[in-house]
């Protein structure tokens, strides 16, 4: 291929995948005017702690494993290639599964040091749910995005942009349901790619998975999690040292102003 389609192409593909990976962040920007009219400060505190959370759950889940399919991919057969994305999905689901159930059972104390509230465990529980669903869910973005399909990951971006924003939309302003209906959102929206992912791979990738291979994953993919750590603490961690010093409506405030410095990152350098 000359040099010149395949420079076409990765302006191409850069230019789709960064606004597929935009319009994931941007759903909570364009959610600030309803967010800031028809829910509490506290509230908002409240959702930026619950996002906190989401965010470094979601980071420990996959543990490296789709870094590590995209490492052995290129060297595999086409046999090798099913059984290492079947061992991936269904080790990243029982892991998934593992840490849910951990965090469930410890979700009273979490929403007691987080100070969330009475209703702070019933949040809990069902952000966890959505972080399992989402990280089941965007398996099918990832090979997507590695089999070079680009609109195919637009057309689920905007879904998941489109089904979050509009969601929250009818929830918060028709039906009142303050933050339960902010995480009812995701639930929703996550839990449709979840189902297509899983139809995805048992359609493509029928196989047994293999614990060898999973193993062989974990071994390349674990020592990542601890670089991907390093988003999390830089942009969230934040929420949780002011929660210690300031009240839930100084933390929704913060939190509001933030999401308008992070257009910047947004725009210029996700892309």
């Amino acid at each position: 291929m000359p040099i010149r389609t395949k420079i076409k192409l990765l302006a191409t593909n850069t230019t789709i995948y960064g606004f597929g990976n935009i319009l994931s962040k941007l759903s909570a920007f364009f959610l600030i005017p309803i967010y800031t009219r028809y829910l509490s400060m506290a509230e908002v505190g409240i959702i930026a702690l619950l996002e906190m959370t989401e965010l470094f759950i979601v980071t420990v889940v996959p543990l490296g494993l789709v870094n590590a399919m995209w490492r052995y991919f290129p060297e595999s057969t086409k046999k090798e290639k099913l059984k290492i994305v079947s061992s991936a999905f269904w080790g990243i689901n029982g892991i998934g599964i593992i840490i849910f159930l951990f965090l469930v059972f410890s979700r009273e104390q979490i929403a007691s040091h987080l100070q969330l509230g009475v209703d702070g465990p019933k949040f809990l529980l069902i952000l966890l749910c959505n972080a399992f669903l989402f990280v089941g869910g965007q398996f099918i973005l990832w090979m997507l995005q590695y089999e070079q399909k680009p609109i195919k990951y637009l057309a689920l971006s905007l879904f998941q942009f489109l089904g979050v924003l509009i969601l929250n939309i009818i929830f918060i302003v028709f039906l009142d349901k303050g933050i339960v209906g902010v995480l009812y959102s995701k639930f929703i929206i996550f839990l449709i790619l979840y189902l297509i992912s899983g139809s995805f791979i048992l359609w493509r990738a029928a196989v047994m998975p293999s614990i060898t291979m999973l193993k062989k994953l974990m071994k390349y993919g674990l020592p990542l999690v601890i670089a991907s750590f390093v988003t999390p603490i830089l942009t969230l961690s934040d929420r949780y040292f002011l929660n210690l010093f300031v009240s839930l409506e100084e933390l929704g405030v913060y939190s509001i102003v933030y999401k308008f410095g992070m257009l910047i990152n947004m725009l210029l350098v996700v892309p």
